[in-house]
């Protein structure tokens, strides 16, 4: 019995007892792989001391089975994945204790000649098994994405003149050639920002902290879009500041410019409509495509590897010459296009024709796209049946102008109408009257 306890004692010292969850369990697991492998020990201890082997065949048995089984659970919970086996210095220990493991079983079922051999076999496990409780192990190290969490890619911010809302884009946000955007936006009557179009010119100058000389540059109002597009050469990594000398007035914007991804990043491509008709809600789906991405990076869902989210202008006679220039930036997936209808399908041809696969969207599953939204009028009843089911009686639906926004708004309203309560809808951006 008190070796029992003084056992369970070092598994209360192990990296079991850190564990954030199924710490008894862990405990538990790894005091039966500590007493197995007393057992093991005593019994071989006992043999090259003259004892009879069948006598203590049973034991050895039961102890070896024990041993591997409790180890291949400890394994799976301290390294989190095989990979990590080659990976870590932990992994690489535990391969060579798994090794002279396997060499003492051989030796024990070879000549009783060799049991000194196994002896010496098990002093290294000992060893092994020291060195182990040492190091840390994978689990408890953070993830490359956990370490690393905000995505790098292409920088997306607000700011404002005082006056009018300054929606900036940096596509892709590479040190390089960029593309600038900055979408204005002014209060309307009821102070819901809404697109001005035709805003500008808007100044730029660029400046670095990390000692590139400064840069200076013009964006230029694009054709039916609230949106102003130019292109600015940065040529180094790290954070810029663009000072925006607009007619409204002067913002200042800062945004970083990332290097090259690294094998231990994915990235996302996003064909967007930033600098066209959609500028104001894609370079939105761009934002919180990054925020999806940081809550993914920080929890290390994607294998520790960070999501990085990458955009790139897709406005302009071929819309689908973006699949192209995101492959050439590494992305290997794509998220679903944002844009006019017509842009968004020649960007999934394009996809397609390319074998890069398309993630996301509502519309019909073309090749290589996999739609993850639920559909409007599926979204609109389960937002009816929400309202109804918590009582309210005299709701009323405020809707973007896209053209799912005003789909999902007339299901909820059609079916809230149906169970008899009123519920207008006002599209967003339209003069509300009380």
């Amino acid at each position: 019995m008190a070796t029992v306890v003084l056992l369970a004692s070092v598994a209360l010292a192990s990296h079991a007892l850190a564990a954030s969850t199924g710490r008894t369990a862990q405990v538990a697991v790894l005091t039966v792989h500590l007493i197995a492998a007393s057992v093991w020990l005593a019994a071989l201890v006992a043999l090259l001391a003259g004892a009879p082997a069948k006598r203590l065949a049973i034991p050895v048995v039961a102890a070896i089975a024990a041993v591997v089984v409790t180890g291949i659970f400890n394994a799976h919970v301290e390294l989190g994945s095989a990979h990590e086996l080659l990976a870590s210095a932990y992994g690489r220990v535990l391969d060579a204790k798994v090794a002279l493991v396997v060499v003492m079983i051989a030796l024990g079922l070879a000549a009783a000649a060799w049991r000194r051999w196994e002896a010496v076999a098990a002093v290294g496990v000992l060893a092994l098994a020291g060195v182990l409780g040492q190091l840390p192990n994978p689990v408890s190290v953070p993830a490359f994405s956990q370490r690393h969490p905000s995505p790098a890619g292409t920088p997306v911010a607000t700011t404002s003149t005082g006056n009018a809302l300054l929606a900036v884009a940096l596509s892709p946000g590479r040190p390089g050639l960029n593309r600038l955007v900055v979408s204005v936006q002014r209060p309307d009557a009821n102070d819901v920002p809404i697109p001005a179009p035709g805003a500008g010119p808007i100044d730029v100058a660029a400046s670095c902290v990390c000692g590139a000389p400064p840069v200076i540059g013009r964006l230029l109002p694009v054709d039916g879009s609230p949106a102003l597009a130019g292109s600015l050469l940065l040529p180094r990594q790290g954070r810029w500041s663009l000072r925006l000398a607009a007619p409204e007035g002067a913002a200042v914007a800062d945004v970083d410019v990332s290097p090259r991804p690294t094998s231990n990043e994915t990235v996302v491509g996003v064909p967007a409509d930033l600098s066209g008709t959609e500028a104001n809600a894609c370079q939105d789906e761009v934002l919180g495509l990054q925020v999806a991405a940081a809550e993914v990076n920080e929890r290390g869902i994607a294998g520790g590897r960070a999501v990085r989210v990458v955009a790139v202008d897709s406005h302009g006679p071929d819309p689908g010459a973006s699949v192209g220039a995101l492959r050439a930036l590494g992305a290997r997936l794509l998220a679903s296009p944002c844009g006019t209808p017509d842009a968004a399908a020649a960007i999934q041809r394009s996809a397609s024709a390319a074998g890069i696969p398309v993630i996301g969207g509502d519309g019909d599953a073309a090749p290589w796209l996999w739609p993850t939204m639920a559909p409007a009028a599926v979204e609109g009843n389960a937002l009816a049946h929400q309202l109804e089911a918590q009582g309210g009686n005299r709701p009323l639906v405020v809707a973007g102008s896209g053209p799912r926004e005003q789909a999902l708004a007339a299901v909820a309203e059609a079916a809230l109408t149906g169970a008899g309560v009123a519920a207008p809808s006002i599209p967003l951006g339209e003069p509300m009257t009380t």
